[in-house]
C-alpha cells in the first residue's frame, strides 16, 4: 500500500463522479424525451455503470477513512 494505491483510488473516485454525472444527465434527457435511441436500454446500461461507480466511491471513502485512522495511530 502506497502512492500507487492512493493514486489508483483517487482515479476511481474521479471516474465514479463522471459516471454519476452521466447517469443524471441521461435521466434528465430521458424525461425530456430527447434521446435519439432506446431510452430503456440507455438507462439500464448507465444504471449498471452508476451502481459500479457508487461501489467504487464507497470503497474509496472507506479506504481513505482507514488510511486516515492508521495515520493517527
Amino acid at each position: 500500500m502506497g502512492a500507487f494505491t492512493y493514486l489508483f483510488v483517487n482515479i476511481l473516485g474521479w471516474f465514479s463522479t463522471f459516471y454519476g454525472f452521466c447517469l443524471f444527465v441521461g435521466l434528465i434527457l430521458d424525461s425530456m424525451n430527447s434521446l435519439p435511441f432506446r431510452p430503456k436500454l440507455f438507462i439500464a446500461v448507465w444504471a449498471f455503470i452508476g451502481a459500479g461507480a457508487l461501489l467504487l466511491a464507497v470503497g474509496r471513502g472507506l479506504y481513505l477513512l482507514e488510511r486516515k485512522s492508521l495515520e493517527n495511530k
